[in-house]
């Protein structure tokens, strides 16, 4: 989607300072804007995916208005999901802030991993994000990519790099609809869903 006039770039900019004082209130206030400057059917699968990355964020609170809101709006767009769409490019950057916490959050720790992997996120547009993420079981660790070779290294769109994190994504379902190019070990990429199952 790139419709990117001056209320986008007013709710992008408010999501980006939101984002960047961690008021998780202020992301979803943000977020619903945007997705009330977009409520036609061909952007209705964007709309969501925004919504569920922030509202999926959320602890507590479910009983609050905004919250409420959000909900239904994303129970209303459920009915219009489209497997094959993506996020759209204006927010991108601004989500890519809210990745520390969402793998956070959505870590699963097992003591049972025999030895580390390393997966490898080489991402070049729109927004390049160069990451490795550490799992050694009971912890993981995020860092920028370095020499250390990597177990999986996961190549696509940042769109689809976001939605992976988030749990949106399955690695298998995204190799094989070509959204995602995984080299390395098949079997190690496919685990990384096991170690961050979304919230």
């Amino acid at each position: 989607m790139n419709s990117c006039g001056p209320q986008t770039a007013c709710f992008c900019q408010a999501l980006t300072i939101a984002c960047q004082q961690q008021a998780k209130s202020g992301e979803l206030r943000a977020a619903m804007s945007l997705a009330r400057l977009w409520p036609s059917q061909d952007r209705r699968q964007e709309v969501y995916d925004l919504v569920a990355l922030v509202y999926g964020s959320f602890t507590e609170g479910f009983d609050t208005a905004d919250l409420q809101e959000a909900k239904a709006l994303l129970s209303e767009l459920s009915v219009w999901l489209d497997a094959s769409a993506e996020l759209w490019d204006e927010p991108l950057a601004q989500l890519i802030g809210m990745v520390p916490r969402w793998l956070r959050t959505a870590f699963i720790a097992n003591q049972d991993l025999p030895a580390p992997v390393r997966y490898r996120f080489d991402i070049s547009s729109p927004v390049e994000v160069h990451e490795d993420i550490l799992v050694t079981g009971a912890e993981y660790q995020a860092s920028p990519s370095g020499a250390e070779p990597a177990d999986a290294i996961f190549r696509g769109s940042t769109g689809n790099y976001l939605l992976l994190l988030s749990g949106r994504l399955q690695v298998e379902q995204a190799v094989a609809s070509g959204r995602l190019n995984v080299e390395g070990a098949p079997d190690q990429a496919k685990t990384l869903n096991a170690w961050f199952p979304g919230f």
